[in-house]
Order: C-alpha cells, then sequence, then structure tokens
C-alpha cells in the first residue's frame, strides 16, 4: 500500500515537472510565433505598396509605348532613358523597290533622363519606401499630369494609379495591428521596420508603457523558466529526503539524529523554494490579466478594424478593374521596349511576393494563436493543486480561455488556402504576359537579324556592280560573267527582301498578339484576385468581430449590471 502512494506521488511529482517544462516550451514558442506574425505583418503590408508601385510602372512604361506625352517621377521610373528604334532602314536601289522598316515609319521621340536617379539593378526590393503622403502627392501629380492627355477615357496609367491609392490605403489600415504586434520589438530588424511605411506612433494599446506584446511574452518567458527550474528544485528536495528517511530505517542512533537534522533543513528549503515558485505562479496570473488580456483583446480588435478598411479598399478596387473592359486595345505599333519588359518583370516578382507574403501571414498567424492557446491550457493547470483564490480571480482566468479558444476555433473557418490562389492566378496572368512578350522579342531578334542580312546582301550587290562598272556592247566572257553574278546576287537580295518581309509581318502579328495578351491577362487576373480578396477580407471581419464580441461579453454584463439593480 505504502509502495503504491509512494509510487504515485513520484508520478504526480514527474508530471508536475513535465507540465511545467511544457509550458516554458510552450511560451518559447509563443514568442517565436509572434515574432514570426509581426515580421510576415510587416512584409504583407510591404507587399501590397511594392505590388502597386510596380503597377504604375508597369503602365508608364505600356503608356510610353503608345507614343503618349511622357510622364517621369523618381519613385516610378528607371534612370536608363528610352532606347530608340533598335534599327532603321530605307534602302534604294537600281535593282529594289524602298524598304522601310515598320519602326522607322513613327520614330518615338526621344526621351529625356528622368530627375533622379534610380535604377533596375540598384532597387533594393528591401529597402524604405515613402510615406502614404508622399504617395498620395504623387499618385495626384501623375493623375493630374495624364488627364491633360487624354480627357474623354481613361488610359491604363490611370487606373492603374487609382488602383496604387486604395493599395497604399489598405497597407496603412494595418498600422494599428503593427504597433500592437511591436513590429519593431528588439528582437526584429530594424531595417524591417524603416520598409514599413506608417506611422505607428500615434496608436498606444495597452501594455505599451510597460514594453508592449513583445515584453509581455519575453517576460512571461523568463517567469515559465524561472518556475520550471523552481519545480525541479522542490521536486529534487523532495526525492533527497526520501532518500534520508529511507537512510533513517538502517541507520544506527548516532547516525539517526544527524539524518533528522538533515531532513528538517530539506524540509526548509522546499518550503522556501515553493513560497518562491507560487510568488512566480502569481507574477505569472498578474501577468496574464492584467496585460496579456488586454493586448489581446485590443489585437483582435486591431485585426477586425484592419481587415473591413481592407476590404473596403479591396472592393473599391474590384469596382475599378471593371474600367479595364472600356479598354479595347492597347494598340502600339512599336516593339515591346527593354524597359517595359523590365517593368513586366518587376511586377511578376511583386505579386509573386505579395502571395508569399500573404501565406506567411495567415501561416503565420494560425501559429500564433494555436502557440497561444496550447500554453494557456497548460497554465490554467494549477501546479500547486489548489483552487484560485477568489470568484473575480475564476472568471478572468474563464475570460481569457474563452477568447482564446474562441480565436483559436474561429480562425480555423478563414479559407486562406483557398482564396490564396486568387493572388496566384494573377501571377499566372502576369506571367503570361513575359512569356508572349519574351516571345515577341525573341521574334524581333528574327527580324533584325533578316533586316542585317538584307542589309549586307545590298551592299554586296552594290560593290559588285561598282567593281565591274557598266557592260559593254560586246559581251565577253568575262562580262557574261560579271552579268551572272550581278544576276544571281540579285536574286539573293531579293530572297533576302522577301524574307524580311516575312519576319516582319509576323513580328507585327506578335506586337498585336502582345497588346491582346496583356488586356485580356490583366482583366481576368485582376477580376480574380480581387474577387477573392475580397472574400476573404469579408471572412476576416465576420471572425474577428465575433471574437471580439466574446472578448466585450464581461464589459456588456458589468454595463447591464450598472444600470440593473
Amino acid at each position: 500500500m505504502g509502495c503504491s502512494c509512494s509510487v504515485s506521488k513520484i508520478e504526480r511529482e514527474e508530471t508536475l515537472v513535465s507540465r511545467c517544462k511544457a509550458r516554458k516550451r510552450c511560451m518559447k514558442q509563443l514568442v517565436q510565433a509572434r515574432h514570426d506574425f509581426s515580421m510576415a505583418h510587416a512584409f504583407y503590408i510591404r507587399s501590397l505598396s511594392t505590388t502597386a508601385s510596380a503597377l504604375v510602372r508597369f503602365a508608364y512604361t505600356q503608356q510610353q509605348q503608345q507614343h503618349q506625352a511622357p510622364i517621369y517621377h523618381h519613385h516610378f521610373l528607371p534612370s536608363q532613358p528610352q532606347q530608340p528604334p533598335p534599327w532603321s532602314l530605307s534602302m534604294s536601289t537600281p535593282y529594289s523597290n524602298t524598304w522601310t522598316s515598320p519602326l522607322s515609319a513613327s520614330p518615338v521621340p526621344p526621351t529625356p533622363p528622368p530627375p533622379a536617379t534610380f535604377s533596375w539593378k540598384s532597387w533594393d526590393p528591401f529597402g524604405s519606401f515613402p510615406s502614404p503622403e508622399e504617395y498620395w502627392k504623387e499618385a495626384t501629380t501623375i493623375s493630374k499630369e495624364v488627364s491633360k492627355i487624354n480627357n474623354d477615357n481613361k488610359v491604363l496609367i490611370e487606373i492603374m494609379n487609382e488602383m496604387q491609392g486604395y493599395f497604399l490605403k489598405a497597407a496603412d489600415a494595418g498600422a494599428r495591428v503593427s504597433a500592437l504586434l511591436q513590429v519593431n520589438g528588439r528582437s526584429e530588424r530594424p531595417s524591417l521596420w524603416l520598409c514599413v511605411s506608417v506611422s505607428v506612433a500615434k496608436f498606444e494599446g495597452p501594455g505599451r508603457a510597460s514594453g508592449g506584446h513583445c515584453s509581455t511574452l519575453e517576460r512571461l518567458y523568463t517567469l515559465e523558466k524561472k518556475l520550471w527550474q523552481q519545480v525541479k528544485n522542490v521536486e529534487a528536495t523532495k526525492m533527497e529526503q526520501q532518500k534520508k528517511r529511507a537512510q533513517l530505517e538502517r541507520a544506527d542512533h548516532e547516525k539517526m539524529e544527524k539524518i533528522n537534522k538533515d531532513v528538517d533543513k530539506l524540509k526548509s528549503q522546499e518550503m522556501i523554494i515553493s513560497h518562491a515558485m507560487e510568488t512566480t505562479n502569481a507574477e505569472i496570473i498578474k501577468l496574464r490579466e492584467t496585460q496579456l488580456y488586454p493586448q489581446l483583446v485590443e489585437l483582435v480588435k486591431g485585426l477586425m478594424c484592419m481587415w473591413r478598411s481592407m476590404n473596403e479598399c479591396h472592393q473599391a478596387q474590384k469596382n475599378i478593374v471593371l474600367q479595364l473592359g472600356y479598354l479595347k486595345t492597347i494598340p502600339s505599333t512599336e516593339s515591346t521596349s527593354e524597359i517595359h519588359r523590365q517593368s513586366t518583370l518587376q511586377l511578376e516578382i511583386e505579386v509573386k511576393t505579395w502571395h508569399q507574403s500573404f501565406c506567411k501571414l495567415f501561416n503565420a498567424h494560425r501559429n500564433y494563436i494555436q502557440s497561444l492557446t496550447r500554453w494557456l491550457r497548460l497554465s490554467l493547470s494549477q501546479f500547486n493543486r489548489k483552487p484560485l483564490n477568489n470568484t473575480a480571480e475564476q472568471e478572468e482566468t474563464r475570460i481569457l480561455y474563452r477568447l482564446c479558444e474562441a480565436w483559436n476555433h474561429a480562425f480555423e473557418r478563414i479559407p486562406y488556402k483557398v482564396e490564396s490562389e486568387a493572388i496566384k492566378s494573377f501571377l499566372t496572368s502576369i506571367h503570361a504576359i513575359v512569356v508572349q512578350q519574351r516571345e515577341e522579342h525573341k521574334q524581333k531578334k528574327k527580324l533584325d537579324a533578316a533586316v542585317k542580312e538584307l542589309e549586307k546582301k545590298v551592299v554586296q550587290l552594290g560593290s559588285l556592280r561598282s567593281k565591274h562598272g557598266p557592260h559593254s556592247m560586246v559581251e565577253s566572257s568575262d562580262a557574261m560573267k560579271t552579268k551572272d553574278l550581278v544576276t544571281k546576287m540579285r536574286t539573293k537580295v531579293e530572297h533576302s527582301r522577301a524574307k524580311a518581309e516575312e519576319e516582319k509581318t509576323k513580328h507585327e502579328m506578335s506586337i498585336r498578339t502582345t497588346g491582346t495578351v496583356t488586356l485580356n491577362n490583366l482583366q481576368i487576373g485582376f477580376q480574380q484576385v480581387f474577387q477573392g480578396i475580397v472574400r476573404i477580407s469579408s471572412v476576416c471581419i465576420e471572425v474577428f468581430e465575433s471574437v471580439y464580441y466574446k472578448a466585450r461579453i464581461p464589459d456588456l454584463e458589468d454595463d447591464v449590471r450598472r444600470v440593473v439593480p
């Protein structure tokens, strides 16, 4: 019987140590999860801004090809000037008609360098970005300049300019959550905080005076490590007492007195450590109730407001993209310029980053709330097996647990994996434009090669005629040979001209295909992406409203008690 009780007691003690170790491990995971969540949030906000900027650059370089007045702005343009047509050929010989390249018929006016330096090679996707106020100022300037070009129908850059404005508003909507998550906590890289182009100083959530959410979790982790060590020390002291008691059964009278003194000393140590352990646990409870809980309530409220604002912005963008339907074509007789190809590639990179940051945001959010809930479940199990002190403490614990459980379950309703495919489909649409531009560029190279070959053959024909001069009336054998050479070279020139004309036709068709693919893919891709983003932001609003309502129930009940006696 005694042996059974002893084994049971040891098992309980081992369970207690294991539980405290698990609590410490969960809190360590939670500290890391908050870090990952805050980083993912910052990257997502930044991806909205960089995607907006890439869209405007894309639209601007597209407009350059349509022979409209150039618009320059240092945040949107690379430093290299627009390249002139790579070739312009007009030849006339006694043996050929005039052949002119399609580009020489409508040359692009020379482009002056932009007012500030910016290059694609030096552009740092992880560098700092201007504030929303600067972006709005730039957007207004471009809008005014574009309106001078066309007061009748909107052009692509105007539409993208409006899209950019709402992207920036959506990014700005995340400022409060950035402040609550402490993106600029001491565990984050300072450079990342600089790239979040919003000011969060005005958002002062609960607990920020004592360090905020980051510091609260780090303090809890420190206490959990301390508690685990104290529990281990208590259990080690108990085990030592058991050994001493076992020695008493075999000890003589002289040794028994010494062993009893050792046992008494161990009991005193156990009482001191147990008291310190209870003090540590009380600190954890106090920190949990007075700082962590209000921070979590504010975070839920911040997420609710953020997704509500983002939903409004994306709904507006969903309506704006309908205007793309009025752009019947994206007319251009010019080859896709190198600068436009680069801007399209950059747009693909930014949309890919947007997609990746979207997935990382929700994955990090899920890990955060799961880690928080796991730690809370373990921490609510009283390690000293004593009941909670009073009804108020019981109520506070119940409220906190209800909040986290509701948050954890509600988050599972968000179909972020499904809706991430909407951004991925937009990425696919942009990639198709990149592929078509690449094909057009290959065709342009074939045309350039054909024109170069034609030039070479024309020069050879002219050289042949100049070398041998006009034929004499009497056709000698040499004269006949020269005539044959000229005839053969003329045939080669005609063959090269036919080849150049064929490549010219293919190139013109490729240019038209690029315009069609660009317009169609923008229309389809934008519709898909904003339908998906609007859907998921609507779900997020419902989810966080329901969680916030559960968190607010105690306050509402208090209000009722004040009114109703």
